[in-house]
């Protein structure tokens, strides 16, 4: 495998995890919003599914689009 090759798989694995640890990042952020414990979970045949108790679940191709359209589709509470 020459050195161009390698450097590209490099990059996917490197730019995957930077995806990954955004989207733990903004979960995070999300249960702290919302004041629930979100599930973010693969589906068999591909996309991921955002749960969350007393929330709709969301189904989408990245972890990102869910989180997105969960704050979209369940709009938070107001405090008094």
């Amino acid at each position: 495998m020459g050195l161009w090759a390698r450097f590209k798989k490099w990059l996917a694995r490197r730019r995957l995890h930077d995806e990954a640890e955004v989207a733990r990042q903004d979960l995070y952020q999300l249960a702290h919003d919302y004041e629930t414990f979100p599930k973010l979970v693969p589906l068999k045949k591909g996309g991921w599914a955002l749960t969350a108790p007393r929330y709709r679940p969301v189904i989408a191709t990245t972890p990102a689009e869910a989180i997105r359209k969960f704050r979209q589709r369940n709009p938070r509470k107001r405090q008094p």
